[in-house]
């Protein structure tokens, strides 16, 4: 026979599905179910009709009917009552447990057993039944039925995982299943440990807090104890889920409480890794520049970041954009093609959509999107989750367009250059070259894509001078004159310039030089044709002026000598005569004479001094000195030390002029007090220096004016096979030293460029 059982619920939707699917017909009882939302229908609805039992969730009694408690008590019915929670929120729950409820379900564990129990223990505490009407078979059946559940509570205890446990309070025995005392690491036939051993076991950190819930539902009118904390069973501490129900006298007094301890360790550390993963996706969801979203076609629930958020210009706390919103944030220009795409996918079986395309922000701002999007399908196929991500490509576009904008105009550059241009990778392999380079080197542009540098190298030249591999790491590169290959067998004078890139690549510059080597080496025999002439003119020079101040010397200088002998004579004869008119003239026709004579000796000796050919460079410098210091207030020194080798007449010749030459522009232009003049020989190099005190002058731009005592002291040295140059002075005024070499054993020609 079927008991009937009214019912009335304050749950919400969600729940009441949940609970009504379980009630099935399976039971010896009739569910007949009334369900409300708000307080006001409740009211209503337990005023209207004598109902059994109330189920009330834990949300409809915090947010429609937190005086629930009141309400009974003023009710002279006696109602069953059970409270429905989320395992989440079973501590807030037992807050509620002051109110007058019989039993508490966890909506996240229902099953159908559990639900029926749940009903029965309501029922018999309440004593409602339908044998309210006075039938002793209906209330014989009840008891029946009590007596059954009694002997399945016993079966469902000894098969459990659940340590259940009972204890009495009026005369303090206990009773617990074997699962209760394995916790113990006790057997079944071992004493059921006391409360004090249980306390022991609790972690420290939960232990206060358990007692003081303990006592404060032992203390109210609460008939449901819930709690959880860690429990020290035989192999260390689990996580222990406890539901006591606590059953009382007329008084309220408790006499009897039945637990079950469950051992949740596993969920809990599922629990934990689910927190933990939760928090690291949450974690990269705000540190991540993507805009993460999530889409569910079957509750409709959406989800975003905060990156996506503010491309709508959002918050976390706004509710994420709809579809409708991201259709319309696509740029006009995309729309049609985008949408039409993301239709496909959806109609198609992929899972994997992907696209490029403009968005509009809230602001106004285009962006580019690079969307990827993972749809999710049910068995059937059919779209019910879609999860994306959407990356804001707008610089990485921006660069691209620079770069292909670059690329192009490279490429215009490499491909019209007059210049040969090679790209090789590290292995000297060329991986570009263009139309120039093909030109140069007559092989076709595949021929050189599978050859190296090698290939085209004089052999030869690369054993003496092989490529500056470590200069062309440097930021200047390499630059060289180098001989190349042609396909046709012909070497060409290249002029290459190279430089590794920072892709370990090297870039190569290669120009044609043949036209220039050969003008320059036509220039330069030109100039060496030149130097020889010059260079015969100057000894012709020297040899005309050698022959001339001998001849002033010897001819003129006798024919002046003895003229003066003859005056001397005359002068002697008239002084005898006593005429004074006659005797004046005479003496300064001789003094003219004189003069006349030094005179001779003078030119003579700056045609050619004769020193220089009898005594040496030396001696005609200390002579030059001498005379110097005569004609000017210039202080002169002569440093010299002992020159072993002995110097051609052509060397001294050059050396001496140069002297000559220094010293006269010392004379005119320098207003210097002091003049010193080296000469040394050291390692068969002979080197000569001439410095003043002067004011000096600006050797840049002496130098460009190219004046001719200038360049011809540089072109005397040169034609030796020396060096001519021009310093500022540590002591102010100029310092010019001329340095030449001796070549023993070679001829004075040789070392005539």
């Amino acid at each position: 026979m079927q008991i009937k059982v009214n019912i009335l619920a304050g749950v919400s939707v969600k729940s009441v599905d949940s609970f009504l699917s379980l009630l099935t017909d399976n039971t010896q009882f009739i569910y007949q179910v009334e369900c409300v939302k708000t307080k006001e229908e409740f009211l209503l609805k337990a005023n209207a009709a004598n109902h059994q039992l109330f189920i009330l969730e834990l949300g409809f009694i915090k947010n429609h009917f937190p005086d629930f408690s009141n309400y009974m008590s003023s009710r002279s019915l006696s109602t069953g009552k059970i409270l429905l929670c989320n395992l989440g929120d079973f501590e807030e729950a037992v807050q509620f447990m002051h109110n007058p409820f019989d039993d508490c379900l966890l909506i996240d564990t229902l099953t159908s057993a559990k639900v029926e129990k749940s009903i029965r223990t309501a029922l018999v505490k309440t004593k409602q039944s339908s044998i309210s009407n006075g039938n002793t078979d209906e209330h014989l059946l009840v008891k029946q039925e009590l007596q059954k559940f009694y002997e399945r509570f016993i079966r469902i205890s000894s098969t459990t995982n659940d340590g259940v446990w009972e204890w009495d309070l009026k005369d303090n025995s206990l009773w617990a299943n074997e699962s209760h005392q394995q916790l113990y690491g006790l057997t079944i036939a071992d004493p059921v440990p006391l409360k004090e051993e249980w306390v022991e076991r609790i972690h420290p950190d939960d232990r206060q807090r358990l007692l003081d819930m303990q006592d404060h539902a032992l203390a109210s009118d609460t008939n449901v104890f819930i709690s959880e904390y860690r429990f020290r069973a035989t192999d260390g501490y689990k996580y222990i889920f406890d539901r006591c129900y606590i059953e009382r006298d007329e008084k309220g007094n408790p006499v009897l409480m039945t637990g079950s301890m469950m051992d949740i360790t596993e969920r809990k550390s599922a629990e934990e890794k689910i927190v933990q993963s939760n928090e690291r996706f949450q974690l990269l969801a705000r540190t991540t520049n993507e805009a993460l979203w999530e889409t569910d076609f079957i509750t409709g629930y959406t989800w975003s970041n905060e990156t996506h958020q503010q491309l709508y210009g959002l918050t976390l706390q706004d509710d994420a954009p709809l579809l409708e919103q991201w259709e319309a944030s696509i740029h006009e220009d995309d729309r049609s093609t985008v949408l039409q795409s993301f239709k496909d996918a959806l109609n198609s079986k992929e899972n994997v959509w992907i696209s490029e395309y403009r968005l509009v922000k809230y602001n106004g701002e285009v962006v580019v999107i690079y969307d990827r999007t993972y749809i999710v399908r049910n068995e059937n196929g059919i779209p019910v989750r879609m999860t994306g991500s959407m990356m804001d490509i707008t610089d990485r576009k921006k660069a691209i367009d620079a770069l292909m904008k670059s690329e192009e105009k490279y490429r215009t550059l490499v491909e019209q250059a007059t210049d040969a241009i090679f790209i090789a990778d590290q292995n000297g392999k060329f991986v570009v070259v263009n139309p120039a380079a093909v030109k140069l080197s007559k092989y076709s542009e595949e021929e050189l894509m599978q050859m190296t540098i090698y290939h085209l190298s004089d052999q030869e030249e690369l054993k003496t001078k092989p490529f500056a591999f470590e200069e062309m790491k440097s930021e200047r590169g390499a630059s060289s004159e180098r001989r190349m290959r042609r396909k046709d067998g012909a070497y060409v004078d290249i002029e290459i310039n190279a430089k590794f890139l920072s892709d370990g690549r090297f870039l190569a510059f290669i120009r044609d030089i043949t036209e220039r080597k050969k003008a320059e080496n036509e220039l330069n025999n030109s100039y060496r044709a030149i130097r020889k002439l010059t260079s015969h003119l100057q000894q012709a020079r020297e040899e005309e002026r050698k022959h001339i101040a001998r001849n002033i010397h010897d001819e003129l200088g006798q024919l002046l000598t003895v003229l003066k002998m003859d005056i001397s004579w005359l002068t002697k004869k008239i002084k005898a005569m006593n005429v004074p008119a006659i005797t004046e003239k005479a003496d300064g026709v001789l003094e003219v004479l004189n003069n006349t004579v030094h005179s001779v000796r003078r030119i003579a000796a700056d045609l050619r001094p004769g020193l220089l050919d009898d005594l040496g460079l030396i001696a005609a410098i200390e002579w030059h000195l001498g005379e110097f210091g005569k004609r000017t207030s210039i202080q002169t020194r002569f440093l010299t030390s002992e020159i072993q080798a002995e110097l051609p007449v052509e060397y001294a010749t050059s050396l001496f002029r140069i002297y000559q030459e220094s010293m006269t522009n010392i004379a005119r232009h320098s207003e210097a007090t002091e003049a010193t003049v080296e000469l040394e020989e050291h390692d068969n190099i002979i080197t000569m220096r001439i410095s003043d005190n002067g004011k000096g002058f600006d050797i840049g731009v002496v130098g460009k004016r190219k004046t001719l005592g200038l360049l011809g002291m540089k072109e005397r040295a040169e034609m030796m096979g020396g060096s001519f140059e021009i310093n500022k002075h540590s002591g102010g005024g100029v310092q010019i030293e001329v340095q030449l070499p001796m070549l023993k054993g070679e001829p004075f020609e040789t070392l005539q460029i």
